[in-house]
């Protein structure tokens, strides 16, 4: 799972995303590490430097067998590990942190292994979704995030998008979409 966003708009940001799919799409048959894919990545953008463009990436390599998950950020926002038990669903932050693509050289990304259980989700999305602002100004946030996902237990991943996404348009009741609104969810079956 690879989910980026490009700094910038329009022309130039559509450009700079096409040449980092293209490096990331030449680097997948080496099957990397999620850390060493951030880190070729950031090497081969630095080779190709442009100014004041940069990217940033979460990138996780899911393991059926096991049921875990390696996961490395490159400046991306944070996703959310929600779990279901008898005491109810829970939602913590995944605190993989790192800094963007294309920015520094010589950048190692950290990496982690995590555990999950039949019925668990992680929840990828981009910051246009906590960052949608309503019409008072106010942004949906992680809190408001985290409410439609508690109320969410047991459903797929389909659907658990399908909330999130209708509770970003509900909120912001309207108001014009300024960013991009990704949600990745993958739901441990």
């Amino acid at each position: 799972v690879a989910v980026g966003d490009v700094s910038g708009k329009a022309a130039p940001a559509a450009l700079y995303a096409a040449l980092v799919s293209g490096i990331l799409r030449s680097l997948a048959p080496q099957h990397l590490s999620p850390a060493q894919m951030l880190t070729a990545l950031n090497d081969q953008l630095q080779e190709r430097k442009l100014a004041s463009q940069y990217v940033t990436m979460l990138m996780a390599v899911w393991d059926d067998f096991n049921q875990t998950l390696q996961i490395a950020n490159a400046g991306s926002v944070q996703p959310l590990f929600v779990s279901n038990s008898a005491d109810g669903v829970t939602v913590k932050t995944i605190k993989a942190e790192g800094f963007p693509l294309g920015l520094f050289p010589n950048v190692e990304y950290e990496e982690f292994t995590l555990s999950t259980q039949p019925g668990d989700s992680i929840v990828f999305f981009s910051d246009g979704i906590v960052d949608a602002e309503n019409a008072d100004g106010e942004m949906f946030g992680t809190d408001r995030l985290r409410h439609v996902l508690q109320s969410q237990p047991n459903s797929t991943a389909t659907s658990t998008v399908a909330a999130i996404l209708n509770s970003v348009s509900d909120f912001q009741s309207g108001i014009e979409h300024f960013d991009d609104e990704t949600v990745v969810v993958l739901r441990v079956l």
